[in-house]
């Protein structure tokens, strides 16, 4: 059960102002079962087993970019871009074997998210044809949470800023 979706708009306000807009989505479900009989062998003794496995995933994906150029002149240009993106995911998945003298039960849940975001300013100056000049900047901000729901851990929190300037 998937479901993909994307949109992009173009607009042309003036002679010298180009804007952009663009959204994708994307969502998915897996879900995938799996039984089995057999035998194990460890130091020549072996063993009938049987096991039975069911694992499901839901995740979404999630991006918008903004885009701006501004043209001065033919040869100058400042361009502004701004981009978000989400990412989530649960991971569900229950696994039993059974031995003639024991038997195995594994649940694990996970719940993951990360967002994202960009921003980044660019200007540009060429002349005589051949020099060229690149002044910006650009900055992002990270935020991941992964949550092992089946265990007692808290979730693993993650959150970075970077953020540069360049000229060249």
């Amino acid at each position: 059960n998937n479901i993909l979706s994307e949109l992009q708009l173009r607009w042309m306000a003036t002679d010298k102002d180009y804007f952009v807009a663009h959204i994708y989505g994307r969502k998915e479900y897996d879900k995938v079962g799996t039984k089995g009989d057999g035998t194990m062998m460890q130091n020549s003794l072996s063993q009938q087993l049987n096991y039975n496995s069911l694992a499901r995933s839901r995740s979404y994906v999630l991006t918008g970019t903004l885009f701006h150029k501004h043209s001065f002149t033919p040869s100058s240009s400042f361009e502004t871009t701004f981009a978000y993106n989400r990412n989530h995911n649960n991971d569900n998945s229950h696994r039993e074997e059974y031995y003639p003298d024991w038997s195995y039960q594994n649940l694990y849940r996970y719940s993951n998210n990360r967002s994202s975001y960009n921003l980044t300013f660019d200007y540009s100056l060429t002349w005589n044809k051949v020099n060229s000049l690149n002044i910006g900047s650009e900055g992002y901000f990270i935020n991941d949470r992964i949550h092992e729901v089946s265990s007692n851990y808290p979730p693993f929190l993650h959150k970075e800023w970077n953020e540069y300037l360049y000229a060249g």
